[in-house]
């Protein structure tokens, strides 16, 4: 797993954890909503840190394997 991978995993978690705070705070479940924005503000840094050490990286070539489909030329039209 790539450190980009692991930084959109990272963020997408973090990001599930903060809509559940967001909906379980205004149900007066407290301490889960917390304990849920804590974990996603972790996350989230953790995804930045792992986000910048990889700011000035050259990229890789991408994978040949998944090469976008082309159209084949057009025929022209029979007289």
């Amino acid at each position: 797993m790539s450190d980009e991978q692991l930084a959109n995993l990272l963020f997408v978690a973090g990001f599930a954890l903060m809509l559940a705070s967001m909906v379980l705070g205004p149900f007066g479940i407290l301490r889960w909503a917390l304990t849920t924005a804590v974990l996603a503000c972790f996350l989230a840094i953790a995804a930045m840190a792992i986000a910048f050490q990889g700011w000035g990286d050259v990229r890789r070539p991408e994978d040949d394997s998944q090469k976008t489909k082309q159209f084949p030329p057009a025929k022209p039209p029979k007289p």
